[in-house]
C-alpha cells in the first residue's frame, strides 16, 4: 500500500490568500465599471422672481452597465408651494446650457405664475400657480 503525500503546511493558506486576491481584483473591476457608468450631467436652475418655486433643466449621459450601450436625457423639475413637477425626456436640439455657459433656457414671468424652458425648436411653459382674480 502506498501512502499519499501529506499536504503541505502552506497549501491552505496559499489557496485562500489566491482566492481573497481573485475575489478583491473582481470587486476593484466593478467598482470602478460602476463609477465608469455612473449618470453625468449638466444644468442649471433659477428661483422665481418672489422667491417661492425653483426650476430646474439638466442634460445627463450614461452608460449601461453590461452592454455600455450610451444613454442621453433631459430632466425638468419646477417645486415650490403646491407645485412638485418634474419630467424626463429625450433632449432638445438647442444652445448649450450648464454649469459652463452663459446661456439660460429657464425664463420665469415676472409675476412668477409660469416658467418657461426656451428652446429654439420648443418650449414647455409649466403654470406655478392660479392667476389671482
Amino acid at each position: 500500500m502506498t501512502e499519499s503525500p501529506r499536504p503541505s503546511r502552506w497549501s491552505r493558506p496559499l489557496r485562500f490568500g489566491l482566492s481573497a486576491l481573485v475575489l478583491l481584483a473582481i470587486a476593484a473591476g466593478a467598482a470602478y465599471r460602476w463609477i465608469e457608468t455612473m449618470p453625468v450631467g449638466t444644468g442649471e436652475v433659477r428661483v422665481s422672481p418672489d422667491g417661492r418655486y425653483s426650476a430646474s433643466v439638466f442634460d445627463y449621459f450614461d452608460r449601461d452597465f453590461f452592454t455600455n450601450e450610451s444613454r442621453r436625457w433631459f430632466e425638468f423639475r419646477v417645486t415650490g408651494p403646491g407645485a412638485d413637477y418634474t419630467f424626463t425626456g429625450t433632449p432638445l436640439p438647442g444652445p448649450y446650457f450648464g454649469s459652463r455657459s452663459s446661456h439660460s433656457v429657464i425664463r420665469w414671468e415676472p409675476d412668477s405664475s409660469a416658467v418657461r424652458f426656451v428652446f429654439p425648436t420648443s418650449e414647455l411653459r409649466i403654470g406655478v400657480r392660479p392667476a389671482e382674480r
